[in-house]
């Protein structure tokens, strides 16, 4: 029997994202417990029931009349978040929604004003935000260590392994392909380390996954309010070695952000990693003129526990959602600029 203390939490989606969720919620078991969850899929809603030892339903609103929860983790296309959402704040749940916060600018919009209007938490799953390598970035550039930043770079490339009802093939329930699956989780970085995204330019191509129907790779330039300039490629399309296993095998993540006195460059993975440069004296991390490599100790997957933590911190009262409906938008309009403004 469930105790009391616990915080009650409902799933809405029992895909592949899920399974790195309900790992962190179980790392915040102190605090919450897996309560129930619903799949469209009944294959999905069986083998999650043996799995998880939770209640399993068929739909939303199935889920929510028969058990009583604190909160829910959406993990459902891009396409019906708006859906979701109105069935969740119409109930006054909290909601942790996964990126991004929807397909169109103005299921967005519509969400942050239901969310503005039932006057619960709602956290939009930016994960990366996370995890403690990026503070560290974040400090070392904000501390002035590579002087004035002038350009960044970011990258993301793969051969995901799609599931026979994985909606990342579909271009409707994705708003897009790769692009708008992947490249939020590098921008969203960037725009905590430098700032805001102004200016979108670059190009999209479908060439190596047929079973996509938005593009696979997609390369964009970037112009920062700030008057730094970047790019940030993704693809989908890349076999990279271990690609035949699923993610994170096969897939190399990193950014890289210059400056006039110096350099850092976080790498993701494969080999998670930073490596610190600096032109100038006194900088704990790194002596002048020489490379500083520091491993990063703290899994990937430490981003997504630390995200469910906060996310439980504010269903409890204890904390502001770091990510807001109205910060996610932002990001979402970002991402929908490289379409608007594709070079022929």
């Amino acid at each position: 029997m469930m105790n009391k203390r616990y915080l009650k939490i409902g799933f809405i989606g029992a895909g592949r994202v899920a399974d790195v969720h309900y790992n962190a919620l179980q790392e915040c078991g102190e605090v919450a417990q897996l309560a129930a969850f619903c799949d469209l899929r009944p294959e999905a809603v069986y083998s999650r029931q043996k799995e998880w030892g939770v209640p399993g339903f068929a739909s939303i609103a199935t889920m929510l009349d028969s058990v009583q929860l604190d909160a829910v983790v959406a993990l459902v296309p891009h396409n019906i978040h708006l859906d979701v959402m109105k069935k969740c704040l119409e109930r006054k749940l909290p909601v942790l929604l996964e990126k991004p916060i929807a397909a169109k600018m103005e299921e967005a919009l519509e969400i942050t004003r239901l969310s503005d209007e039932a006057g619960v938490p709602v956290l939009v799953g930016h994960n990366g935000l996370f995890h403690p390598s990026l503070d560290r970035i974040v400090k070392f550039v904000s501390e002035g260590w590579i002087g004035k930043p002038l350009m960044a770079s970011a990258k993301s490339l793969q051969w995901l392994d799609f599931r026979p009802w994985d909606f990342r093939k579909s271009l409707e329930q994705t708003g897009g392909g790769a692009w708008m699956d992947c490249a939020g989780h590098l921008i969203y970085r960037l725009n905590a380390i430098l700032g805001e995204v102004q200016d979108v330019t670059g190009f999209v191509s479908h060439q190596a996954r047929d079973e996509m129907e938005g593009e696979d790779t997609a390369i964009a330039v970037l112009r920062f309010a700030s008057g730094v300039i970047g790019h940030a490629v993704v693809s989908y399309g890349c076999k990279l070695p271990g690609y035949e296993k699923d993610w994170p095998s096969g897939c190399e993540q990193m950014l890289m952000v210059s400056g006039d006195k110096g350099m850092v460059e976080y790498h993701i993975c494969p080999d998670p990693h930073i490596r610190y440069y600096t032109e100038l004296e006194g900088c704990e991390i790194a002596k002048p003129g020489v490379w500083e490599e520091v491993a990063v100790d703290e899994p990937f997957e430490t981003s997504f526990t630390e995200q469910m933590r906060h996310f439980l911190e504010c269903v409890n009262g204890k904390q502001k959602c770091k990510v807001t409906p109205m910060d996610a938008t932002r990001l979402l309009k970002t991402l929908l600029k490289l379409y608007e403004n594709q070079e022929n």
